[in-house]
């Protein structure tokens, strides 16, 4: 008699995009490479830290992961216009 209890699982990484594929090659990394020393402009708070990732969103717009100096490691992901390069 065949078992037919078997528990079959499926992750994300099993199943196909359901948009098309991102071209990376149309994003210039390099207008703030990761590895920047950058502060964050704008709002109602300054901070200094690091750009640590940067990508694309699905619409297409540009993003930046920052590393915070204070507290140390916390991250926040922002827009183009709300951070700039600084000297260390």
């Amino acid at each position: 008699m065949e078992n037919n209890n078997t528990m079959q699982t499926t992750s994300v990484w099993d199943t196909q995009p359901t948009t098309a594929p991102l071209k990376f090659e149309t994003f210039d990394v390099s207008m703030i490479p990761v590895g920047s020393a950058v502060e964050k402009i704008g709002g109602s708070y300054q901070a200094t830290g690091t750009v640590v990732a940067a990508f694309r969103t699905l619409a297409g717009e540009p993003r930046y992961v920052f590393e915070f100096d204070s507290p140390k490691g916390m991250l926040h992901i922002f827009g183009p216009s709300q951070i700039q390069l600084r000297i260390r």
